[in-house]
């Protein structure tokens, strides 16, 4: 057409294409390469290539999902041991001879508390926040009522008379021959080798006219040494005095208001057979010397008899006294440090107990006095702190008793049949605990590791404070 007017580009450029030609993406040109998976090695062959891609790429490590719930997560817990009406003894005293009698009925040392719908979730650190402990206790812990000591006797005392051919001996008799005592330290008899020739079963322990006051040192042989182990006792404060007819008699376990008056039951357990149980009885009795404030033991005036204490690495009184090392010659201040030493050689004329000589008292006494002050003051304090323990604190920290679960250590700041009010004063967050908790178990222990006893009229409040991850 003439009016048409025609643009004309020149030959070195080029018109543009109207249309680009679609490049696939690589995963599907990898696709198209590929052929199908029709056999089952091909299968695992592919599947190896998937593994090997992903162990090439970086790991990331996502951060805990924060977690809220109004119902499951409150910061502050109050847990209350009446909430727990199977409250029950979790750990059983041993050291007192009365356990089977109203101790789980009337107390408690333990309580769980369980939360049903409302579990805590999510849970990152536990601390005690607050905390109220009755203090309804004797001021000595019925795991520490027993009065231990050991009799002596002397040589005249256990005598046997003249020595005899025609008799057996054992360890720690005595006999008399040519005017001398003779203990058998080694079993002998019948034999017709006298005491005086037979140096391998008999020591001379000396003239029958100047030695009838010396101990037989015999009977500290560990092989007898028992059967001259004793005690007295207090009544367990459990044990109720209107199962009993003369019970004016008895020295109990009650809660003291001064050295007087423990030293008023102390007296009567000692003159006493506290319900058939103790073995020392009517053997010694106690004074309260005001003016040094200490407990003074004496024997009783018609024995003739010497008296000392064991000491704690004595092997026969752990074994006799299931409570080691708790007693009431403790609470009462008499201390135990005399190890009795090892007969090796003739202890009426080797030094082989002369230092031992000064633990002894007795009526007649040969070595140091008749009676014996206490070495420390008496203690009437029930325990200083309340140690708590909560199965949820796992390892986060522990005592050095048993180990771990110690939720908190409380000291105890009020008297007698009063309540201690804690509150902690600083963080000391927990963290090693379970992140859900479905219920809380608490248990409570004395200082000496003995189960902290409620009655069970009692009622322990504690309040927890929590965080959340």
């Amino acid at each position: 057409m003439d009016n048409e007017t025609n643009t004309n580009v020149p030959e070195s450029e080029p018109l543009a294409e109207t249309q680009t030609e679609e490049i696939p993406a690589p995963e599907e040109v990898a696709e198209e390469e590929r052929e199908p998976i029709k056999t089952v090695n091909t299968f695992w062959e592919r599947l190896d290539d998937v593994l090997d891609h992903l162990e090439s790429q970086p790991q990331q490590l996502h951060p805990r999902e924060a977690f809220k719930s109004a119902l499951n997560q409150p910061k502050q817990l109050f847990v209350c041991s009446t909430q727990d009406t199977t409250r029950a003894i979790n750990g059983i005293l041993t050291g007192s001879p009365y356990q089977k009698i109203n101790q789980t009925a009337s107390f408690f040392d333990s309580f769980r508390v369980s939360f049903a719908d409302r579990s805590l979730l999510n849970v990152k650190s536990i601390q005690l926040y607050s905390a109220s402990i009755p203090q309804a206790q004797c001021n000595i812990s019925d795991n520490e009522i027993n009065f231990w000591f050991y009799e002596l006797t002397t040589l005249a005392a256990d005598s046997t008379g003249a020595w005899s051919s025609s008799a057996s001996y054992t360890i720690s008799e005595i006999v008399e021959y040519g005017g001398h005592y003779y203990g058998c330290y080694k079993a002998v008899g019948p034999s017709a080798t006298t005491p005086a020739a037979d140096t391998a079963h008999w020591y001379d322990a000396g003239s029958v006219s100047t030695q009838e006051d010396t101990p037989n040192w015999l009977n500290l042989d560990p092989t007898v040494r028992k059967d001259n182990l004793k005690y007295f006792n207090l009544v367990p404060s459990f044990v109720g005095p209107t199962d009993y007819d003369v019970v004016s008699n008895f020295g109990w376990n009650r809660t003291f208001t001064s050295y007087a008056d423990l030293l008023q039951e102390v007296n009567r357990a000692a003159g006493y057979n506290s319900l058939g149980s103790g073995t020392g009885i009517d053997e010694l009795y106690f004074q309260f010397n005001q003016e040094f404030n200490k407990f003074v033991v004496y024997p009783q005036t018609a024995d003739t008899a010497y008296y000392f204490f064991p000491s704690f690495s004595d092997t026969v009184y752990q074994q006799a006294n299931t409570a080691y090392p708790l007693n009431l010659n403790l609470r009462l201040g008499f201390t135990q440090q005399n190890d009795i030493p090892t007969i090796s050689s003739n202890p009426w004329t080797s030094s082989v107990f002369s230092d031992f000589e000064d633990n002894l008292f007795g009526q007649k006494n040969i070595f140091a006095g008749e009676f014996l002050f206490a070495d420390s003051y008496a203690n009437l304090v029930y325990t200083n702190r309340c140690n708590i323990f909560a199965d949820f604190c796992r390892t986060s920290s522990f005592d050095t008793f048993t180990g771990g679960e110690l939720l908190a250590s409380v000291p105890m700041n009020a008297g007698n049949l009063g309540i201690t009010l804690y509150q902690a004063k600083f963080p000391n967050r927990l963290d090693q605990v379970p992140p859900e908790i479905y219920d809380m178990f608490f248990y409570f222990e004395t200082d000496n590791k003995i189960p902290y006893l409620f009655p069970k009229s009692a009622t322990i409040s504690l309040e927890l404070a929590l965080e959340y991850f």
